[in-house]
């Protein structure tokens, strides 16, 4: 009885690192690696995160050219579907198959009070992974394929491989 006990108390503990645990990791591990990977690109920079939202850094460019960057872990092979200013839909688990449906989802409530914000600069909201795709909904019945370039209420999704495209010393 013992033995079942410790069994699914050590299965709930590894899903909770799992699930909690290391998708923060990976955030912090994007984020210092990019301040650092900025701070030897460019000397006069300044990088900092925001005291309400430590996924958030503020990056500052001695021109007054500002950026907000939002980190948001992702899975591989993910799909976000964009309903509104706030309402994103993550979908994931069907791996690179073509045509397969995505059996998991969840909202991606981090974003919500970031596209809320009304910050001086621009905003992009960068993916741990590169999605599969990207979808925004105009309408109830139009849908479009966001790309790096396209203006989503104010910002820019894009990878965090990618960011050197849009964040630059102009």
């Amino acid at each position: 009885m013992y033995f079942i006990i410790i069994f699914v108390v050590i299965i709930a503990i590894i899903v909770f690192i799992h699930n909690v645990r290391l998708p923060k990791s990976e955030v912090n591990k994007k984020i210092k690696y990019y301040e650092a990977h900025l701070k030897t690109k460019y000397t006069n920079v300044q990088i900092s995160r925001l005291d309400t939202d430590k996924s958030v850094i503020k990056v500052v460019f001695s021109n007054n050219n500002s950026y907000f960057i939002k980190f948001v872990y992702i899975p591989n092979y993910s799909q976000i579907q964009i309903n509104n200013k706030s309402t994103w839909e993550l979908k994931y688990g069907a791996g690179n198959t073509p045509g397969k449906h995505q059996p998991h989802k969840r909202y991606l409530n981090e974003i919500a009070t970031f596209m809320n914000e009304d910050y001086v600069g621009k905003k992009i909201v960068a993916f741990t992974n590169n999605p599969k795709e990207i979808v925004k909904y105009i309408n109830e019945s139009e849908i479009i394929i966001v790309n790096p370039s396209t203006d989503v209420y104010g910002a820019n999704l894009i990878s965090v491989h990618k960011l050197d495209k849009i964040v630059k010393e102009e």
